[in-house]
């Protein structure tokens, strides 16, 4: 277990005052509150990082694997990690919070299975598959928690939204990405995880998709059942054709979905979107 000294941690409180006003942070309030805000969430996410350094150093070792493990989990973590940081000014509370804070122990999770994209053969012979669908399924259950603690202590927000939702279709890219590495479909499996991002690009090209969408149980769901039906491809006994048959389902749903979310957003007028995007 990593254990942060108290000089450790003061010298994290004394960065993070300027760390606050380069983010923008103090903007939202008073300095002393952008501070804290800061504190709180560098604290959570090197605790999460240490965490996933730990395990993934661990696993390389134990299990013999490559250094590409380590390297390819701690990367997408301190990706994740600056893509909170730079977003932070749009998380109204003065502390992160332990919705935020759960969300980030699913990204630790999410980026121990990239890791684990290099090590296919390893998994495959081992039968350790197992237990990255087991790991998966621990970030699946933790989705439903963090939403339910924001909503119950009254602190979610736009910044914890988007997190919880970057931090799913980085899950779902790398189960598809396992799809397709484990032969379970063709390389159009892969569509499923990448179109939240290719969405992301299109959005730069065509103004009306950058309004906003209003909360959807029927979005939600299909996120949901992304990640249950890619889970389900990978268990060893499902084998083609049966594997890529529930991938194309996936698929069909999901293209539904933003479908829908598209065809909402281009009816906006010109208008609100800007409006919505000057909030």
């Amino acid at each position: 277990m990593t254990v942060l000294s108290e000089e450790s941690v003061q010298n994290i409180y004394a960065g993070s005052e300027t760390l606050s006003a380069t983010l923008g942070v103090t903007n939202r309030g008073s300095s002393n509150q952008a501070s804290q805000l800061v504190k709180s969430a560098l604290v959570t996410l090197m605790l999460v990082g240490a965490a996933v350094a730990v395990v993934s150093i661990w696993l390389t070792y134990a299990s013999d694997l490559d250094w590409h493990f380590s390297v390819f989990s701690m990367g997408p973590y301190l990706l994740s990690s600056a893509f909170v940081l730079a977003h932070l000014k749009t998380h109204p509370h003065a502390y992160f919070g332990a919705a935020n804070a759960i969300t980030a122990i699913r990204a630790g999770i999410s980026c121990l299975i990239a890791g684990a994209l290099f090590e296919t053969d390893w998994l495959l012979k081992s039968h350790m598959v197992l237990v990255l669908l087991g790991a998966a399924a621990i970030a699946l259950c933790l989705d439903g928690i963090d939403g339910y603690i924001a909503r119950r202590t009254g602190t979610n927000s736009v910044f914890g939204a988007r997190y919880d939702m970057e931090v799913d279709a980085a899950l779902i890219l790398c189960l598809s990405l396992f799809a397709f590495l484990f032969d379970k479909a063709g390389w159009w499996v892969i569509i499923i995880g990448g179109m939240r991002y290719m969405f992301v690009i299109l959005q730069y090209f065509v103004t009306r998709l950058q309004g906003a969408l209003t909360p959807s149980f029927r979005r939600q769901t299909i996120c949901v059942l992304q990640i249950i039906s890619l889970g389900i491809i990978l268990l060893p006994i499902i084998q083609p054709p049966v594997s890529t048959v529930i991938a194309a389902l996936s698929l069909a749903t999901l293209s539904y979905s933003f479908g829908r979310d598209i065809a909402c957003l281009l009816g906006q007028s010109p208008v609100n979107v800007i409006e919505q995007r000057a909030r």
